[in-house]
């Protein structure tokens, strides 16, 4: 039976960690159908919520005739990726903190809203007046409208979320198996550009491609802007480029394999005490 190694440590929103899934799904790439063994032994620790971009690589390599099956898998990591769904023998989730992982049709927008709507809300959100709380909403459905748009693809778009009571934040996470924002970027410009700068590109305010869309806009211009008050992270890997957003400092980074379209990371500082407005503390022309 052929096997493929997970080799990071540590499955998180870093470049580091999106460079392993991304090399694991290159690996799958060059193996034939049938069973083959993803060894897990050297995963100490996974984020709940990077189920979504993990299962992205699982699709591609379930479309192609694999059968996954994970070995060697510390306890701890079973436990995560068994409360959220990711494994089909799943656990009962005792302390309620998990946003489980679903799938969605690209088309499954009025599904999605009321999902993130109804898992967001529970706990973990700073104070937000109704104005910015509508808005923010309505920044998270672009989010999955751009996805559903820019991927080109018929792969379901997979989501996932934890709520960390101890380390007072609240992840979502939205990835899809399309194209990518580079290609998306070629496509509409017919012009190259490296993965980040693609990724970079569409994160600016405004920045759209209307022709295959890409994010960008509204959604994550005024997400954006929320992470840099709120001292949170908005982190982006598609293709051969990952970008993160931590508070207010941008960085971002090539990857050696592509990841097989495009993962949104947001992680939401729940501790925060601000009680954010709309008219106060997000520019219009950010919105707009």
């Amino acid at each position: 039976m052929a096997r493929v190694k997970f080799s990071t440590g540590r499955i998180e929103p870093t470049g580091r960690a999106f460079a392993a899934i991304s090399r694991l799904h290159s690996d799958l790439l060059e193996e034939s159908p049938g069973e083959i063994e993803v060894d897990f032994g050297l995963v100490s620790w996974a984020d709940a919520h990077l189920a979504s971009a993990l299962r992205v690589v699982v699709d591609h390599s379930f479309a192609r005739g694999q059968s996954l099956r994970f070995i060697n898998i510390s306890r701890d990591v079973s436990t995560i990726l068994r409360k959220n769904g990711f494994f089909t023998n799943q656990l009962p989730d005792t302390y309620d903190t998990t946003i489980p992982w679903t799938h969605f049709a690209i088309d499954d927008g009025v599904e999605f809203a009321a999902f993130a709507r109804k898992h967001l809300s529970r706990r973990g959100m700073p104070k937000m007046s109704a104005s910015l709380r509508r808005k923010f909403f309505e920044g998270i459905d672009e989010v999955f409208a751009n996805s559903s748009l820019h991927s080109r693809t018929n792969f379901p778009i997979s989501v996932c979320g934890q709520y960390y009571p101890n380390k007072k934040k609240l992840a979502f996470v939205i990835s899809d198996g399309g194209q990518g924002i580079r290609q998306s970027y070629v496509n509409w410009s017919n012009q190259d550009i490296s993965a980040p700068d693609a990724i970079n590109w569409a994160m600016q305010p405004q920045s759209t491609s209307r022709i295959g869309d890409i994010p960008g806009g509204l959604g994550l211009a005024l997400i954006r802007e929320f992470v840099s008050l709120n001292g949170g992270v908005l982190a982006v890997a598609s293709d051969k480029g990952f970008w993160r957003q931590d508070g207010r400092e941008i960085a971002m980074e090539g990857i050696r394999a592509s990841y097989p379209g495009t993962s949104i990371v947001l992680e939401i500082e729940s501790d925060d005490k601000t009680l954010y407005d709309i008219n106060q503390q997000i520019s219009a022309n950010d919105i707009w």
